[in-house]
């Protein structure tokens, strides 16, 4: 039988390697970068309807911060508005992109939009006109709850709706009842 004689400076001079080849191996940093602005908005154009589809780009001064923006459609008939949305980086992702303030410009298609916005992080809303058109209205959410009608009983899954959302047990019922437009008419 053989017996290895322990070296205690063997181990202290191998923990430390040992805690380095660790630590470079799992480490797992990656730069930080400062949010975005959205900025979004309703486009008019008296020249005609802008179309779905078209490129959106944002710059602040001569730089290039936003790309991969696009218009789509929102509404139906005469309420269909054109609208965008383009993310514009800060200053931390891209050299003399977005800080608090800055005058972002913003591109659709081949035009720059007269109107400017201040970048800021999160969303910023920016309502574009070409031309002499008048600014079109941006749908909005509202909060605003349907009302029973005169005379219904309130069942438990309305009371709770008119406080916050409609829980996962009214919307199982509401499942068993399709044609019911309404918790109160179950």
């Amino acid at each position: 039988m053989t017996f290895t004689r322990f070296v205690p400076w063997r181990v202290a001079m191998a923990l430390p390697a040992a805690s380095l080849a660790a630590a470079a191996l799992f480490s797992t940093a990656h730069a930080q970068f400062d949010p975005p602005s959205t900025v979004f908005g309703s486009i008019a154009d008296s020249g005609g309807v802008v179309p779905a589809g078209v490129t959106v780009e944002a710059y602040i001064g001569d730089t290039l911060c936003g790309t991969k923006g696009r218009t789509e459609f929102t509404g139906d008939g005469a309420a269909r508005v054109t609208v965008y949305v383009v993310d514009v980086v800060s200053e931390s992702q891209i050299a003399g992109c977005g800080t608090v303030g800055r005058e972002v410009r913003v591109k659709i298609g081949d035009r720059f939009a007269t109107q400017t916005a201040k970048w800021n992080p999160g969303p910023v809303q920016l309502d574009v006109t070409f031309g002499s058109a008048s600014p079109a209205v941006s749908p909005t959410l509202s909060s605003k709850r349907a009302s029973p009608p005169a005379g219904a009983r309130p069942t438990a899954c309305s009371i709770r709706a008119s406080i916050r959302p409609i829980s996962s047990i009214c919307s199982i019922r509401r499942r068993d009842k399709p044609s019911s437009p309404a918790p109160w008419e179950w």
